[in-house]
């Protein structure tokens, strides 16, 4: 299974980070998505934030923009949040009424 983790700031790293781990050690390919233009201080990411899993693909999503799509494209069958609902509806373009996103959670294989 592919799995995608939004990684567009240092701070989901603390709540994701052995989920990403677990998902490398039981051999699922795991893409972390980025935000290169995070602009909340002391959170955008670096290279050295994404060593630590050398099988994951990295790849770069610009906050605002549909997320649905790159995932489509990536062909990730689910998607792991950290954030707030407003976060996962911002990131979606959608306004902070959170309106309802094609995502799937997972937790365990």
């Amino acid at each position: 299974m592919k799995i995608a983790f939004l990684a567009s700031r240092k701070g989901y790293f603390k709540v994701m980070g052995s989920l990403i781990q677990a998902a490398v050690d039981r051999g699922h390919a795991v893409v972390l998505v980025r935000d290169p233009t995070q602009r909340k201080k002391g959170e955008a990411t670096t290279e050295d934030d994404f060593k630590h899993w050398p099988a994951a693909r990295v790849i770069d999503h610009e906050w605002g923009s549909p997320l649905l799509p790159t995932l489509k494209e990536e062909r990730a069958e689910a998607l792991m949040v950290g954030a707030t609902g407003d976060d996962v509806a911002g990131v979606q373009g959608h306004d902070h009424a959170g309106h309802s996103c094609s995502l799937h959670h997972l937790f365990t294989r």
